[in-house]
């Protein structure tokens, strides 16, 4: 039977709120009427109200979280009068995408400095060279998105989706990255200088050349991520989980490893000075190189222990333990 009318709610994006075509729809149907009752007075009348209201429904769309989709020409005044207001001109006015469909965009080397992307989707965007300084980006959908040599210094992505978006060589200095969907985000030579990840996920992320010093990554998750060369320095990665990961000549200098889980985890030519081992059972399996081996081995005779045992298993690997590449500084060992 076909319809005239049909009144619909958002579950996603949105062009219309009532429908007047007969046309498929990928909205949640509230009502739909008849053609044979739709010519009837009565409901003339409540059409011409729906109609007359959609104009409302829509301008209240974004306080009521749907998204709007947004037209080449408006963004392109959008961004006019965004620059003019990052200038202090009079005329000018603060970019505000809030909620907007902007899937495909080319914003290659756009000025959003200070934009208000909140809850945007940003999905397969070309933001590549993009100012997206201080932004605010709170809950926005840049899966796919390329973010490409972008300037995210200072902005705000909290619960952020960048799943399989490229942020090579982006800068993300003192961004807010916490509890953000970075899963097979590509990474790479990217700048996240004290960055918050807190409770991210980077499962199988490529972090490698990547500098993350002061970070703080408590709590993410970096399973099977690729940290090669990366520089992990006074990074924060309290109960962390880089079970499978590679840290192969990654630097973990000065890092808290408190409760952190580093099974399988490959450390060969890792630097772990002066960070804390995790002696519980999340570091068990995790493979390291015979500098990290003879690190830890000589922290273990240097032990004070006068069991008979100990001293054995000492005597056994003092010479190992020697190998320490601070043993020098330290001061070599001699067996008891």
């Amino acid at each position: 039977m076909p319809y005239s009318l049909v009144l619909e709610r958002a579950s996603g994006t949105h062009n219309y709120s009532v429908q007047r075509k007969v046309e498929p729809t990928h909205l949640r149907v509230l009502c739909s009427v008849p053609v044979s009752q739709a010519h009837s007075n009565k409901f003339r009348f409540t059409a011409l109200e729906a109609l007359c209201f959609i104009s409302l429904w829509c301008l209240g769309a974004q306080r009521k979280g749907m998204v709007i989709i947004m037209e080449q020409k408006r963004l392109k005044e959008i961004l006019r009068l965004h620059e003019m207001w990052l200038n202090k001109k009079k005329e000018g006015k603060r970019a505000d995408l809030t909620d907007t469909d902007l899937r495909h965009a080319d914003l290659r080397h756009a000025n959003l400095r200070g934009a208000d992307l909140k809850g945007a989707i940003l999905r397969y965007a070309n933001l590549t060279n993009a100012d997206l300084t201080e932004a605010v980006l709170i809950d926005t959908n840049l899966m796919n998105a390329d973010l490409t040599d972008a300037n995210l210094t200072d902005a705000d992505l909290r619960d952020a989706v960048l799943k399989h978006a490229v942020l090579r060589n982006a800068i993300l200095k003192d961004a807010d990255l916490s509890f953000a969907n970075l899963i097979e985000t590509v990474l790479t030579n990217a700048d996240l200088m004290n960055a918050n990840l807190m409770d991210a996920n980077l499962t199988d992320a490529n972090l490698s050349d990547t500098v993350l010093g002061q970070a703080v990554l408590i709590r993410a998750q970096l399973i099977r991520a690729n940290l090669t060369k990366t520089i992990l320095l006074r990074a924060n990665l309290t109960e962390a989980d880089l079970s499978d990961a590679v840290l192969t000549h990654a630097s973990l200098k000065n890092a808290i490893l408190k409760n952190t889980i580093l099974r399988r985890a490959d450390l060969t030519s890792t630097d772990i000075d002066f960070s804390c081992w995790p002696l519980w059972c999340g570091s068990l399996d995790a493979k390291v190189d015979r500098r990290i081996a003879a690190q830890l081995a000589y922290h273990f005779c240097r032990l004070d222990c006068s069991d008979p045992s100990y001293i054995a298993a000492r005597n056994a690997i003092v010479d190992f333990a020697n190998k320490f590449h601070l043993a020098d500084d330290c001061g070599q060992l001699e067996k008891y």
